[in-house]
């Protein structure tokens, strides 16, 4: 589905013309693959497609800001959020901690 998650321990910068979050692409078999970044940890992810990728913005932003983030983080900066996303994400979290 995804590729291992990298940690680094800075922001890395985004790529020109793509959304924030986008810090890398390169050519696959056969198609692009991007990488992502979360904006509050620095995790990234490649996706074999972007459907599959799990670093996302949140749906309903609060603030105005809509960082790019993990399912963790996203879940920290959104408690108690009960849309569709934060509900599955949520039920997916508590369902790998109990394994």
């Amino acid at each position: 589905m995804t590729a291992d998650a990298t940690l680094y321990t800075k922001r890395r910068p985004d790529l020109p013309g793509k959304a924030p979050g986008v810090v890398g692409v390169r050519m696959g078999t056969r198609h692009l693959l991007y990488t992502l970044q979360c904006e509050q940890c620095f995790t990234t992810e490649e996706p074999e497609h972007l459907v599959l990728m799990t670093i996302h913005f949140h749906a309903r932003s609060r603030d105005g800001a809509n960082p790019r983030l993990c399912r963790d983080c996203r879940l920290a900066a959104n408690p108690g959020c009960i849309c569709d996303g934060c509900r599955d994400d949520a039920i997916s979290q508590r369902r790998e901690r109990a394994q």
